[in-house]
């Protein structure tokens, strides 16, 4: 139709429907100046003596759309009823029919139907019966039946993924094991730089209540006599190995210095 030159009228009818179902969904409540523009401009496009895709209809049919657009309350949803159904039996008669029934048409049937063909899943879907479908369905229902009588499943919210993976470095370095994160849930404590023990189960500085290991402990035993004896003993040990550390490194820097040596 684009090469011999009559794409218009399919333009035409295509806006022609468009046009009055845009006005029947409105049910009245359309506003008839801007339907009325609308309706003119579908006129200077294909009916007016000035077209610019003229159809070629008599000046009866152009006379018949004037007056429907030109009323006072303004145009009809079908102004253009009449000549669409015109233009319609002209496709349908001189290019629908023989499209039909010419080469093309089926060979893009030919292509059509081998490309369903060639999807098995499509085939599957469009062959199932009716005995299919209700077996599947009583086989969910059996199963909506079984979920309704199973005792409720406790639901873990909140899992880090993090938390369920396994480094396969640490398999073959144990030490690092000690090196992670959550390593308060693994040990009551660390030995520092100076070898002195450091707890774990104090409370920490912003909070007010101890842990309950914490509160186990100061029941067996007096944290306050202890701490204070601890402390002293690691003060006595540090001057010990302060000293050590000194009189250490002094021999060594005597015996570099003696040239007999």
């Amino acid at each position: 139709m684009e090469q011999e030159g009559n794409q218009s009228l399919v333009e035409f009818w295509l806006a022609a429907i468009n046009f009055e179902q845009h006005l029947r969904d409105k049910k009245g409540n359309y506003d008839s100046v801007e339907a009325q523009n609308d309706a003119i401009v579908l006129y200077d496009k294909y009916f007016s003596l000035q077209a610019t895709c003229p159809l070629g209809c008599s000046d009866k049919i152009r006379f018949y759309v004037e007056h429907n657009i030109c009323r006072e309350e303004g145009p009809l949803p079908d102004c253009f009823r009449k000549p669409a159904d015109i233009v319609f039996n002209v496709l349908e008669k001189n290019f629908l029919k023989p499209f039909l029934t010419s080469e093309l048409y089926f060979k893009y049937l030919s292509e059509l139907i081998n490309t369903v063909q060639s999807v098995p899943s499509l085939l599957s879907r469009s062959r199932k019966s009716g005995s299919e479908c209700s077996s599947i369905s009583i086989h969910n229902t059996l199963l909506a039946m079984e979920d309704a009588a199973a005792p409720p499943r406790k639901i873990i919210h909140n899992v880090d993924d993090r938390e369920m993976s396994i480094d396969s470095r640490q398999l073959y370095d144990p030490d690092s094991l000690w090196k992670r994160r959550q390593r308060t849930g693994l040990n009551f404590g660390r030995i520092n730089a100076m070898g002195r023990f450091e707890t774990d189960i104090e409370p920490e500085p912003g909070r007010k209540e101890e842990s309950r290991i914490t509160k186990v402990v100061r029941k067996l035993v007096n944290m306050e006599e202890d701490k204070a004896k601890e402390e002293m003993a690691w003060r006595i040990a540090e001057m010990i190995v302060k000293d050590i550390t000194s009189l250490t490194l002094s021999a060594g820097e005597e015996t570099q210095c003696d040239p007999e040596l």
